[in-house]
């Protein structure tokens, strides 16, 4: 999946999800690894770092500001680097049972990843809404509930305008039939107002 964020023709945000790949090594044991990488056009800019050629996020929270006051080294450039939001588990290094995300995103079940892309007269400024799990209990044994899934992809309308990053809002059962059912009813009204002429 990849966004032109700033209708400049290049993608600035792709997010790949991988399949469950699992290693068996003598040495080291068994473990599988699952999950989402999300790279960046090399104009966006992170809010986080980048440590051994990978971007971490910082994290922020329900509330957090994102704008023009936000201190410029806060913003990395992404260069081709990505955020990995891989999960593994199982026995590696001996009898050690490993799992779990990256250590930036360990004990999180959502997460939210600033950036900011440039448009002609400064800067757009937004967020993705990343859920990490599903509400019930981690249990590397079930990667379905485990496996990271975008909410969604907030920015701005308009260049320099500070944002808040809040959750994304899932659409309800009720909206989304609602929605259907609207769809229907309009649907059928422009048949039946068709055949009348």
């Amino acid at each position: 999946m990849s966004r032109d964020l700033n209708g400049d023709g290049s993608d600035d945000i792709t997010v790949r999800f991988y399949e469950t790949i699992c290693y068996t090594n003598w040495v080291s044991g068994n473990y599988c690894t699952f999950g989402a990488t999300i790279s960046f056009g090399s104009d966006v800019e992170l809010y986080g770092t980048i440590a051994d050629g990978e971007l971490i996020p910082a994290a922020l929270s329900a509330e957090t500001v994102l704008g023009a006051s936000v201190p410029a080294g806060s913003w990395s450039a992404t260069n081709g680097f990505q955020i990995k939001l891989i999960y593994k588990f199982g026995s590696a290094e001996g009898l050690e049972l490993i799992y779990g995300y990256p250590p930036y995103a360990q004990s999180m079940d959502r997460i939210f990843i600033g950036f900011r892309v440039p448009d002609p007269e400064g800067y757009k400024y937004g967020w993705l809404d990343v859920q990490l799990s599903s509400t019930a209990p981690r249990d590397p044994a079930d990667p379905i509930k485990l496996f990271p899934d975008i909410n969604g992809i907030y920015l701005a309308d308009s260049h320099d305008t500070p944002v808040t990053v809040a959750p994304i809002p899932e659409p309800s059962v009720t909206a989304l039939i609602l929605g259907g059912l609207s769809a229907g009813g309009f649907r059928r009204h422009r048949r039946s107002a068709r055949a009348s002429l």
